[in-house]
């Protein structure tokens, strides 16, 4: 459970992720593709997430006007030199992840 702008967003044991305004119903976000969401973090305008396989997706364009966005785009872990992610933190103005050797990684 990850909070943005007013927002939660929720990812279930099954991958589902639900954003959901106070007072207001949840709202289904559709995975990206096939696969399944293992973790998820928001901050301002910004949601990342972590696939079973261990790679990063970022929610694009969210905003007042679009509360889930419109898609799903890839986050290229080549960058980082790593294999696969386990954990993503974001904040304002950067990323945190740990891949699945324990080693911190940081994007700004």
């Amino acid at each position: 459970v990850h909070s943005n702008g007013g927002r939660v967003w929720m990812l279930q044991r099954n991958g589902e992720v639900f954003c959901v305004k106070s007072g207001e119903r949840p709202m289904v976000v559709q995975s990206p593709g096939r696969q399944q969401l293992t973790q998820v973090s928001s901050s301002f305008g910004s949601i990342w997430a972590v696939t079973s396989d261990g790679q990063i997706v970022e929610r694009k364009d969210v905003n007042d006007y679009c509360p889930t966005g419109t898609s799903w785009q890839a986050v290229p872990v080549t960058v980082l030199r790593v294999a696969k992610v386990r954990h993503i933190s974001c904040g304002l103005y950067c990323a945190w992840a740990v891949d699945e050797r324990g080693q911190a990684w940081l994007r700004l």
